[in-house]
């Protein structure tokens, strides 16, 4: 009978190391379907707007139109927009050099995208809006120190948007709520 009952316990054991990688193994499934999920809409919403690529291949610019005189002369241009098409190779080394390094400076080095670019930027996004948190809580007038603890707790939990769009009197009240 002793050897029944350890059997018995370690099919518990078992059964409970199983459902918790069991568990384990669906946050990360859902996690994995919503990320790629998130992503897949992202790219939708972004993607709706843009122009096919046969119209790109295609582009025409809006151009100038001139009045010429008998003499070959321009008398007027008419236009909506001023554009002058010039060659790459006209364009000096210069000009090039200074709209690279204004827009993206590794350019020649990446595919198309620049990946760590990519991660700076967000990684900034994510520090401007979670340094200014703080700030925000802080100016909330409140009566007491457990009360501006509670906003700040309250604030970090919900992110930055808790503090940015409820009034001061919502806050208040659930600063009086939970003291």
């Amino acid at each position: 009978m002793y050897k029944a009952q350890q059997f018995a316990g370690n099919t518990v054991v078992l059964r409970f190391i199983g459902s918790c990688f069991g568990a384990i193994f669906t946050m990360v499934t859902m996690g994995m379907l919503f990320a790629a999920l998130t992503v897949g809409g992202i790219f939708y919403m972004y993607s709706r707007d843009l122009p096919s690529s046969d119209s790109l291949a295609n582009y025409a610019p809006p151009t100038i139109s001139r009045i010429y005189s008998a003499e070959g002369a321009v008398m007027d241009e008419f236009a909506t927009e001023r554009r002058i098409f010039v060659p790459i190779d006209d364009i000096p080394a210069l000009v090039k050099d200074a709209f690279i390094s204004a827009e993206d400076k590794h350019f020649y080095t990446h595919a198309g995208y620049d990946v760590e670019g990519m991660i700076a930027a967000a990684r900034d996004a994510i520090v401007t809006v979670y340094s200014s948190l703080g700030q925000r809580v802080a100016n909330v007038p409140c009566a007491d120190g457990t009360q501006q603890t509670m906003l700040h707790l309250s604030g970090l939990a919900a992110g930055p948007y808790l503090v940015r769009y409820t009034s001061g009197t919502t806050q208040f009240a659930v600063a009086l709520h939970v003291e």
